[in-house]
């Protein structure tokens, strides 16, 4: 038996996720996130500014369902590369908002991604679920 989830259920879970809110981070170890991953397998960036970023609930703004997938989305983040050398991280990794539970992560598509001094790294805080209704 498949457990279905309507769509309408679909960003109402996404928002139960976020909760009060999401922390961002760079990890810059050579990875690739695996289903069986733990905050373990990253290294988190550490170069003299870097600091993660807090997306509140309140900036998650785009909800929508579309074919079965629900998406939860906030507006773009930059982390900035102040240390006065060249920074390389391999993508982001997404923890509660204490930082203790792991919640998922991402490789970007062209890492390394070099962040040179006085630029940033984006990243677009985008969160998405599945209905299964095709199962």
């Amino acid at each position: 038996m498949n457990l279905i989830f309507p769509d309408v259920a679909l960003v109402w879970s996404l928002r139960r996720l976020v909760g009060v809110g999401l922390l961002y981070h760079l990890f810059r170890n050579n990875y690739t996130p695996t289903l069986a991953d733990t905050l373990a397998n990253y290294q988190e960036a550490n170069w003299s500014g870097y600091a993660p970023i807090l997306i509140p609930a309140v900036d998650w703004i785009l909800a929508d369902v579309q074919g079965d997938v629900g998406v939860l989305q906030a507006a773009p983040v930059n982390f900035p590369n102040t240390s006065g050398i060249r920074v390389s991280v391999y993508g982001y990794y997404v923890t509660d908002d204490t930082g203790a539970q792991f919640v998922c992560a991402a490789r970007f598509d062209t890492a390394p991604f070099v962040i040179e001094i006085g630029d940033f790294c984006p990243v677009t805080p985008l969160l998405g679920s599945y209905s299964g209704n095709s199962v």
